[in-house]
């Protein structure tokens, strides 16, 4: 199968993953989430791909990553000092949402964080499935109908509309582009369209940020 970037095979990012991607020649690349593996970080992939620049965050702060907490309303404007540039190109979330207390401020994020024309990449766990990645920090998952209501709530066109994918299916993937530059929408009802995943409780991860998460209500965001 051939992606949007011609002949390039990554070296660390999987196939299923970065043939999800629109063609990165040219283009300023968001990470949420600094990713990476044993073959090496996305970031140099991205980069041999062809994107004039990358950026990413992660509360690790490792390789680089802005140091910023996505539960918090003011996190598209944190990022856009911290890096000087006001909208990009792409934007991914390859496993990385799941892993965030406060959805809305998550997807308001990566909205205000996109100029019309700009390309969201969204890879999650569905919800009641992929349970074991709890263990790894996944709080909330999301429900097959999320990404369809969030594309007619945002006028987002479906590049790849929301699909399923990776071992039995246990990942809702979809691409989507920003088609207006108008603020965003969160539909009081999408707070149900997320499925908790308990074993998160049990992770390093909960041990790790309970500083940040303890005794939050799960959709109230930070200042």
């Amino acid at each position: 199968m051939m992606s949007n970037n011609g002949n390039f095979v990554p070296k660390a990012i999987p196939w299923r993953e970065f043939v999800n991607l629109p063609n990165l020649e040219g283009k300023t690349i968001l990470e949420l989430g600094n990713k990476g593996n044993k073959n090496g970080l996305y970031r140099d992939d991205y980069l041999k791909a062809g994107a004039i620049s990358y950026h990413c965050t992660d509360l690790n702060g490792l390789d680089g990553a802005i140091f910023v907490d996505l539960r918090s309303e003011s996190a598209a404007k944190q990022i856009k000092e911290a890096t000087g540039i006001e909208s990009f190109d792409i934007v991914t979330n390859f496993g990385m949402s799941e892993h965030i207390p406060v959805q809305r401020t998550f997807y308001q994020c990566v909205h205000n964080l996109g100029h019309v024309g700009s390309v969201f990449v969204h890879w999650t766990p569905r919800a009641r499935m992929f349970q074991e990645h709890g263990y790894h920090g996944s709080i909330f998952h999301a429900e097959d109908n999320f990404f369809d209501k969030l594309i007619i709530a945002n006028n987002y066109k479906a590049i790849s509309p929301p699909k399923f994918a990776a071992e039995v299916n246990r990942i809702v993937t979809c691409v989507l582009q920003k088609q207006e530059d108008t603020p965003f929408v969160w539909e009081p009802g999408f707070r149900e369209l997320f499925w908790y995943n308990k074993l998160w409780e049990s992770s390093p991860d909960a041990e790790l940020f309970k500083e940040y998460i303890q005794k939050q209500d799960w959709f109230t965001p930070i200042p």
